[in-house]
């Protein structure tokens, strides 16, 4: 007798437990889309990755997450969900052509090349695609100079966005989005707004 009840109070916990993650579940992908019709994108990322922790066949989710990962530009983790996403039967040509614009930000030519290719194939009437193709299949020229030129990370590089750097006084001002100074966090990205930073030295060495 005490085998049952105690048989009976397992099948309880585990249908209070699958019950409670299905209302967590339902609680995140509301909040993520939320953040995604407001174009908090940087906080509706870790959302919908947890979401799709617990169910990875969640087509619509994983589109909204590649596409959270595209427009920050963060072109890495959008290939991953795009790769899977292009594998799915269910999945539409309007998600081809953006792979394939994420595989080119990566310097994938090649593949980006067979993607578009794919999707004209099922939009042959896409005059934008079609000079896109042509472009890529071209622009050989644009990389032909390559090997005259080297760029190189300083010390002060950070993963987050160093950009317009201008000589000042006995070093350099740039604007960055790194973490550290005073400016408020953007809906966007969920990292801080652009602010200009001051670093002393010259040619390769900058103070950090």
């Amino acid at each position: 007798m005490k085998n049952i009840i105690s048989l009976k109070s397992l099948l309880v916990l585990l249908a209070f437990f699958a019950t409670t993650a299905c209302f967590a579940q339902s609680d995140d992908i509301v909040l993520a889309d939320q953040y995604y019709s407001k174009f908090s994108f940087g906080k509706a990322i870790p959302l919908y990755e947890k979401v799709l922790s617990h169910n990875n066949n969640d087509l619509k989710t994983k589109v909204k997450l590649a596409d959270c990962y595209r427009r920050n530009n963060r072109y890495q983790e959008a290939e991953k969900w795009y790769a899977e996403i292009v594998a799915d039967s269910n999945s539409n040509s309007q998600q081809q052509l953006l792979y394939a614009q994420v595989l080119l930000n990566l310097n994938k030519r090649d593949k980006a090349t067979e993607q578009m290719k794919q999707y004209i194939a099922r939009n042959p009437a896409d005059i934008t695609a079609l000079d896109q193709l042509n472009a890529m299949e071209t622009n050989a020229d644009f990389y032909k100079d390559n090997n005259l030129f080297e760029v190189k990370r300083l010390l002060i590089n950070t993963p987050s966005p160093d950009m317009c750097a201008t000589l000042y006084k006995d070093g350099i001002v740039f604007s960055s989005s790194r973490d550290g100074g005073k400016s408020k966090e953007q809906d966007w990205t969920s990292r801080p707004y652009l602010a200009l930073w001051y670093s002393q030295g010259k040619e390769m060495h900058f103070s950090t």
